[in-house]
């Protein structure tokens, strides 16, 4: 099989290239994690005034998170759809994907939770036995949320896709992930910046914030509102890259 995949350079040039042509559609699409964000937030702000200890507020928080981060994933699902499809040069079907990922969303609940579990496990005997398997199970979610795989399915196609390529693809990865991921920090850190000069400190969210639980609601909503909004960039751009990196392989795979 051959092994010259396409390096992480172009992968992220091309991801970048989808952005610049969509990218009103993927800021309009990520309002949604705003949404979340404020949704967050509230919960925050509700669950501290009604907690009477720090234990209450962790254990109530844990329970009111579950369902936004089940919502958050659902809308990944359909952002990832569309993505895709403008990966592929074809216009997103927004029903569609809504309906697909609707029916394909517990696949992805149980394969998540089936690899979060086994990569846990491997960390836990040693580091190497979990970036392995981060490796061979990386690519599953895309086989549901676009192919329509099963859970288990997709973790075996994935496995199949990076065998005999564990450097290649954890090379490609580690790049992609992390250019993103400074930048993301990066945009952040300047929206932090701008909040805090126009509130007088330019450095209030920058070193030790003081622990959640003793936030005032502003300085809570700021530090949730934020971050989504670098999200709104970076989520496109590294989904992209991975996308094309997962399309590559497959690509690949048929031709041996």
């Amino acid at each position: 099989m051959p092994q010259n995949i396409t390096p992480a350079s172009e992968l992220i040039h091309e991801s970048w290239q989808n952005y610049r042509q969509h990218w009103l559609t993927y800021i309009e699409f990520g309002v949604w994690y705003l949404v979340l964000a404020v949704a967050t937030w509230g919960v925050d702000v509700a669950v501290r005034t009604w907690a009477d200890s720090r234990l209450q507020v962790a254990g109530f928080t844990l329970l009111a998170y579950i369902p936004i981060i089940l919502l958050g994933l659902y809308i990944s699902m359909v952002f990832i759809r569309v993505i895709w499809a403008h990966l592929s040069d074809v216009e997103p079907n927004y029903s569609q994907s809504l309906s697909d990922s609707k029916k394909r969303f517990w696949s992805l609940v149980g394969a998540t939770l089936v690899v979060l579990a086994v990569i846990f496990s491997g960390t836990l005997l040693l580091i190497v036995p979990g970036i392995i398997l981060y490796v061979r199970y990386r690519f599953f979610t895309y086989s549901i949320v676009i192919d329509g795989k099963k859970a288990m399915e997709s973790l075996s196609e994935s496995a199949c896709l990076s065998k005999g390529k564990f450097w290649s693809v954890l090379w490609r990865a580690t790049v992609i992930t992390s250019f993103f991921l400074l930048a993301g920090s990066l945009l952040t850190s300047i929206l932090y910046a701008l909040v805090g000069t126009a509130l007088g400190d330019t450095g209030k969210y920058f070193g030790e914030l003081n622990p959640m639980f003793t936030l005032n609601g502003g300085d809570l909503l700021v530090t949730s509102l934020l971050p989504q909004l670098s999200l709104l960039v970076i989520f496109p751009l590294l989904m992209g890259a991975d996308l094309a990196l997962w399309d590559d392989l497959k690509k690949r795979s048929k031709q041996s």
